[in-house]
């Protein structure tokens, strides 16, 4: 509103408050006689000047508050975005869309990988495009939590080494977010090949409660990094160890119901599972497929003589051979008690047999120890079926083997015994 306008509104107000006063003073008679008129007479100048001077002041507020109040507007105008100011706003925005797109999309295909090695086509793809000024890499602990292995790297920058233990870093050191900002820090990670330049941040990746891997970058271009930068990039390391720590979780709880608990051979389940698909695929092919099924001779005498923990010993001497000693397509189970199955695999039965008498003489060369105590040594009676010569389905060859080594402990027990056509 101008000064003018605020007048002209404002004089009406003056004109009437001044004519209601006359009229109220005129209004009384004592004002009219000639004691009052010359008590008024000798006081008039001072009132004229008293009412000039109150005028006066409150005109003179009411124009200073009227300036400032167009001074503060004008101020208001002059802090309005310009068309530049409007133009890095919207690409900010667009930036920010861009990505929160990309973090969805990274959540994504992290929920459908099947394993932690899958995810290093995903975060190799996504993660440059969300970080196109950095270097960076992605590291995740091993089962023992001893190393940690890069699953995937990006920039200009090469990694001094892809298996680094905890020390290396040292976000990993403290525990939570270790930032550098265009300087060179006096202990810095050790996974970096060449000297940090512009603003370094390294975050540690929490699934479940405890860390599991660690999220680098380095932006060499930045002297420092702003807040929305800094905050995508916490955003885009809890999306990752929520993706990874499901994808480990999600394996533990398949090997925990695939494994046996005492000697971490596959169990019951298991062999069911893989040999009704194998057998598939060889009647597909045309390969071999042998089952075998192995007894622990005289186990009752061990638990009896030694106690259970004695012949809980043997079982996981018995398990760790089978797991060490097989070829890596063949599957080793424990079947139950002292019970194993092995199935082989494109092996013809002249190799089979060969390969069962074998096993059978390595495993009586087995010692097992229980504290300082050296038990007898065992030995194993073993049934074999062959595909398709014993049996065309699971339940077939299971049961055929399971006969032919009953007859081996019939037999003497410590023997090899082929199942009959």
């Amino acid at each position: 509103m101008k000064i003018k306008e605020l007048w002209e509104k404002s004089l009406p107000w003056f004109i009437v408050s001044g004519v209601t006063v006359i009229i109220l003073l005129l209004s009384q008679p004592w004002l009219w006689s000639t004691e009052t008129i010359k008590q008024l007479n000798q006081y008039l100048p001072w009132l004229l000047s008293f009412s000039c001077l109150s005028f006066g002041i409150l005109l003179g507020i009411t124009v200073y508050t009227l300036e400032k109040t167009k001074k503060d507007y004008y101020k208001l105008l002059s802090k309005e975005p310009t068309c530049q100011d409007i133009a890095n706003k919207c690409k900010s925005l667009e930036t920010c869309n861009y990505n929160l797109n990309l973090l969805v999309n990274l959540g994504s295909l992290l929920q459908i990988c099947f394993k932690v090695s899958e995810t290093k086509k995903v975060l190799q793809k996504i993660l440059p495009e969300m970080f196109p000024e950095t270097s960076g890499g992605v590291f995740i602990y091993n089962e023992s939590k001893t190393n940690l292995t890069a699953i995937a790297t990006w920039g200009d920058y090469c990694y001094a080494q892809t298996v680094l233990t905890p020390h290396d870093c040292i976000c990993l050191r403290q525990g939570s977010v270790y930032l550098i900002e265009n300087e060179q820090p006096e202990i810095s990670c050790q996974y970096w090949a060449k000297p940090i330049k512009g603003t370094y941040i390294c975050i540690p990746l929490i699934a479940l409660g405890e860390i599991i891997g660690v999220l680098a970058l380095n932006y060499d271009q930045l002297p420092h990094l702003t807040p929305e930068k800094k905050e995508i990039a916490i955003a885009t390391s809890r999306q990752i160890a929520l993706g990874i720590g499901n994808i480990q979780l999600k394996e533990k709880l398949r090997e925990e119901s695939i494994r046996d608990g005492l000697t971490g051979l596959y169990n019951r389940r298991y062999l069911n599972e893989s040999l009704e698909r194998e057998l598939c695929r060889v009647k597909r092919t045309g390969q071999f497929l042998s089952v075998i099924m192995l007894d622990v001779d005289h186990f009752k005498y061990f638990n009896d003589t030694f106690g259970h923990d004695a012949g809980d010993a043997v079982l996981k001497e018995l398990g760790n051979y089978l797991k060490h000693n097989i070829r890596g397509e063949d599957i080793p189970c424990r079947y139950g008690g002292e019970e194993f199955t092995v199935v082989l695999l494109g092996a013809s039965l002249e190799d089979t047999l060969k390969r069962v008498e074998q096993m059978r003489d390595e495993i009586k060369t087995l010692r097992v120890n229980r504290g300082k105590q050296s038990l007898y040594s065992i030995s194993v009676s073993i049934g074999v079926a062959c595909f398709p010569e014993h049996g065309n389905t699971v339940a077939e060859l299971i049961e055929t083997a399971d006969i032919a080594m009953y007859q081996a402990k019939a037999e003497g027990r410590d023997r090899v015994v082929l199942a009959s056509l």
